[in-house]
């Protein structure tokens, strides 16, 4: 129905292609890595002023997917197997809670806002340091050639658990509470 191969692990990046986004981080480690890897498959949904440029660089590589916006961005979701956020800076990172809510592992840069969401779970996928590309290839392939479902499993659990919008607003309410007193 996507148009998106079944016979490929599905890397998935949402979001504006905006600097802070750390796109061409992205792409040019992805081709590094798996630019020759028949079997995986980068899916890039999103607009801005970075995804034009960056569509026209990378056109060549048939297993890089620029979709632009979408309105069904779940229906995406769920038809992949991991999502990366090369980000630099984020406030509330909600695609990546997006991304875990529909049980995807995630690879995420170590800013601060991706810290907080691995520290209640470390087996969501994994964390590199920013602006470190060999880490950030040996992060997707150890999840490339890993429990690519455990982790996504994890994922699932922990976004439900621990950053719904109840739990969310139980914790506000707990700190507002407690300002009070």
């Amino acid at each position: 129905k996507l148009g998106l191969p079944n016979d490929a692990f599905i890397w998935c990046f949402t979001g504006q292609f905006i600097q802070r986004k750390y796109i061409p981080f992205l792409l040019s480690n992805y081709v590094t890595s798996f630019g020759k890897d028949k079997h995986s498959y980068l899916l890039m949904l999103g607009g801005g002023p970075l995804l034009q440029p960056l569509a026209n660089e990378y056109k060549e590589y048939e297993a890089i997917d620029f979709r632009g916006n979408v309105s069904n961005v779940n229906e995406y979701l769920k038809a992949c197997d991991a999502y990366i956020s090369t980000s630099q800076s984020e406030g509330l990172p909600n695609g990546v809670l997006e991304a875990m809510a529909t049980g995807l592992p995630v690879i995420l840069s170590n800013i601060v806002q991706h810290q907080e969401i691995f520290s209640v779970n470390k087996e969501i996928g994994f964390l590199y340091r920013q602006n470190d590309a060999v880490d950030f290839v040996n992060s997707l392939k150890k999840l490339y050639n890993g429990n690519v479902k455990n982790a996504g499993m994890a994922a699932y659990h922990s976004a439900h658990e621990n950053f719904s919008a109840k739990k969310m607003s139980e914790r506000y309410q707990e700190v507002y509470q407690s300002m009070v007193k």
